[in-house]
């Protein structure tokens, strides 16, 4: 799936949000609440962005760590594309979603991915909060990654991508209905 199909954000609210601070945990809620009518499979997420998201905010996050992991979870041995890592993840999308992605004919990965042959990349993800810029009812996380070779020698990544997810409920618990990222330098 090509980034230009999915218009959940600008790139001005992309933008702003790459100058934003990353927490590294959401903080648990303290008193349990009631869950809302959003929360009954089928209906769309009006995920939490306060820092006390609920239990709702807390499962949708679990989702979403899994699967940012797993797509930024890059084989360079074997993955013919970094696309193969987003088909692995697509337990954690909604049907629609997982449809829409397709392998690339050709190989589009960056310098980075070549400079790493026999490498796997090893993800950090962190969750970005207290953001004004962030529209109600999405998440976002900031992820880096280490490239591990077959010695088990680390390499920092040169990238930094932004994700921004659009979540699901459905019957089979919360999933990532859209995403996009925005790729920029680590050292910027």
């Amino acid at each position: 799936m090509t980034i230009t199909r999915r218009t959940l954000l600008t790139s001005a609210a992309l933008t702003l949000l790459v100058g934003c601070a990353p927490k590294a945990d959401p903080t648990p809620p303290s008193v349990p609440s009631q869950s809302p009518p959003s929360d009954r499979p089928g209906t769309e997420a009006l995920a939490s962005s306060s820092p006390s998201p609920g239990p709702r905010g807390l499962a949708q996050q679990a989702v979403a760590i899994k699967a940012l992991r797993i797509m930024t979870t890059w084989h360079t041995e074997s993955d013919s594309t970094q696309t193969a890592a987003d088909l692995r993840a697509r337990i954690y999308f909604t049907q629609e979603l997982a449809t829409m992605i397709t392998a690339p004919e050709r190989n589009g990965a960056s310098g980075e991915w070549f400079a790493h042959p026999h490498s796997v990349s090893v993800p950090q993800v962190i969750a970005v909060e207290e953001t004004d810029s962030l529209q109600p009812g999405l998440l976002a996380y900031e992820v880096t990654w280490e490239w591990m070779d077959t010695s088990g020698n680390t390499t920092p990544g040169t990238s930094v991508r932004l994700y921004t997810l659009a979540m699901t409920n459905t019957a089979e618990g919360w999933k990532i209905s859209d995403y996009t990222y925005e790729e920029y330098s680590r050292h910027s």
